[in-house]
């Protein structure tokens, strides 16, 4: 795969937030200072199954699911080489 520029990314992480947000789900991309990441934070219960954002399926892009409280959910995804 050709190696994704900055803009690519920034592309990625605005369709996968509208991906998810179009479809009902809380969710922000967060930035911080120093980080040269984008986080994809999308918070829901866990009585609705999360979809797989197709763009989001491929590499360099990780993610991480953790329990919040007792019935709500946090997926993370981490988008790297946004601000190198």
């Amino acid at each position: 795969m050709e190696k994704l520029l900055p803009a690519d990314l920034k592309a990625i992480a605005l369709a996968a937030w509208l991906f998810y947000s179009e479809r009902g789900f809380a969710c922000d991309l967060i930035h911080e200072e120093d980080a040269t990441h984008v986080e994809l934070r999308i918070c829901y219960e866990d009585t609705r199954e999360l979809p797989r954002c197709p763009i989001l399926e491929q590499s360099p892009f990780s993610c991480e699911i953790t329990r919040v409280g007792y019935s709500d959910m946090v997926c993370r995804y981490y988008i790297p080489g946004l601000f190198e």
